[in-house]
């Protein structure tokens, strides 16, 4: 029997026994990182790395890096028919180190927010838990499932909002 075709008689068994299971529950989903990230506590976070000194620094070297290779890319444009091929591969390297530089701020500033990302779970996620198994019981859901492998869903299906809310009056 090949794997999808017993996939599929597994699913619909387990449909057919859960449809009893859950005649009285409702089936909910919802998005945890997006429940985390819009809490107030982590927009406070968040605010506060990108008045974080190290981070304004990294910000604002990766705008000088992005005008200067913006200039690099016009006078390329503008010279290049009369330059000698050693003018053109000085330029493109240059190019190509500014470029390189921007790539590496570019992964501190995601480093520094991976980090925070972290933080803000590890200090949200007992939060969290309680607030969806408190939704859980007074919703009576049956089913609760990430709302990232839903494919259609409407609002009122979705339990993120509330998850937010409720975790925003807790803090």
């Amino acid at each position: 029997m090949d794997v999808n075709r017993y996939m599929k008689k597994l699913f619909l068994i387990a449909m057919l026994f859960s449809s009893v299971a859950f005649a009285e529950s409702k089936i909910m989903s919802i998005d945890l990182n997006k429940s985390l990230i819009l809490s107030n506590y982590a927009q406070q976070q968040l605010q506060a790395l990108k008045n974080n000194e190290q981070y304004k620094k990294l910000t604002a070297q990766a705008k000088t890096l992005e005008a200067e290779i913006v200039e690099l890319q016009k006078k390329g444009k503008a010279n290049s028919l009369t330059w000698s091929e050693k003018q053109k591969q000085d330029h493109i390297k240059t190019g190509k180190g500014k470029v390189e530089q921007l790539r590496k701020i570019a992964q501190q500033q995601a480093s520094m927010q991976q980090q925070l990302e972290a933080q803000v779970e590890q200090q949200l996620a007992p939060k969290v838990e309680a607030i969806v198994n408190d939704i859980i019981k007074e919703k009576n859901i049956g089913l609760l499932i990430d709302s990232k492998a839903v494919y259609y869903r409407t609002a009122e299906f979705d339990i993120t909002k509330e998850v937010v809310e409720r975790l925003n009056k807790a803090q």
